[in-house]
Parts: structure tokens; C-alpha cells; sequence
């Protein structure tokens, strides 16, 4: 008996590459999700918009 070894195709790299984005950005919003969810002390900071004269110049050029 001989063993003949396996050579992925590049359709089974594309269908695999394609799998794993998937999973990363499912779970990129699963835990956006959560965190966005979390209790008082846990939420997210957002700082003033004084703290942060960047943010202002941004938005105010869009």
C-alpha cells in the first residue's frame, strides 16, 4: 500500500480563509455586544469632548 500524500486545492484555502473571517467577525460583534451591555461600572469610557480637541477637528471636517 502506498501513501499518496494531499495537496489542498486553492478552493479549499478560499472556502477555509473564508471560514475564519466569518468566525472572527461573529465574534467581534458577539462581544462588541456584550461589553456595550455591561453594567455601570464596566461600560466603556467616552471622554469629554474638551479632553479631546482631535475628535472636534475630525467631525467638524466631515
Amino acid at each position: 500500500m502506498q501513501y499518496t500524500p494531499w495537496h489542498p486545492s486553492f478552493r479549499f484555502h478560499a472556502r477555509l480563509l473564508g471560514v475564519l473571517v466569518l468566525v472572527c467577525v461573529l465574534l467581534f460583534i458577539v462581544i462588541f455586544y456584550q461589553v456595550a451591555r455591561l453594567p455601570a461600572p464596566y461600560q466603556t469610557y467616552s471622554p469629554a469632548p474638551q479632553t479631546t480637541p482631535w475628535k472636534i477637528h475630525l467631525s467638524e471636517d466631515l
